[in-house]
């Protein structure tokens, strides 16, 4: 028996201490440890369940921060491909407003509107196909003007007298 003095009070402890052998008191904590564990299912089930404890909490803590990266990289991932995103569009653009400058200079080198930039334009992916279109539209624009001066002139044809010579155009523009 066993006497334990805890404040004024003496409190005896019925519990016998096994007494130790010499080779028993040369055992390691570790060694008595393991031992404990071996012999004791209530000790090994209370060591088991902080062990998972432990492991729990620190495989929960891993798994929360693998996920915490793992939304910031595809956050990450997914501002990345919209600002490429962005850029192509913007490449885009400017190539075409190149283009259409570049048509335009065709146009009035040609000696037409660019105003006609937005018809000539259409479906031209390159600086030959706008120059097909330009002569294109130019040799249609004219055959419409001949075809339509002659059917005035064979409408009411000038015949000018002469007597009347150079006053018969006089007359026309007077009337």
């Amino acid at each position: 028996m066993e006497e334990i003095k805890v404040g004024n009070e003496k409190e005896v402890i019925n519990e016998e201490i096994p007494e130790t052998s010499e080779s028993e008191s040369s055992k390691s904590d570790l060694d008595i440890f393991k031992d404990l564990l071996n012999n004791s299912l209530e000790c090994k089930g209370y060591f088991d369940s902080l062990c998972d404890s432990t492991i729990n909490k620190r495989l929960e803590k891993k798994l929360k921060k693998a996920l915490e990266e793992d939304a910031a990289k595809k956050e990450k991932e997914k501002l990345k491909a919209e600002e490429e995103n962005k850029i192509k569009q913007m490449e885009k653009e400017i190539a075409l407003l190149k283009a259409e400058i570049s048509y335009s200079k065709m146009l009035e080198e040609s000696g037409l509107s660019s105003d006609l930039l937005k018809f000539l334009s259409v479906g031209v992916d390159n600086n030959e196909q706008m120059e097909q279109n330009i002569k294109i539209f130019k040799e249609l624009l004219a055959k419409e003007v001949t075809k339509r001066v002659k059917e005035k002139i064979t409408e009411n044809p000038p015949i000018p007298s002469n007597s009347e010579g150079g006053n018969y155009f006089k007359k026309l523009w007077s009337k």
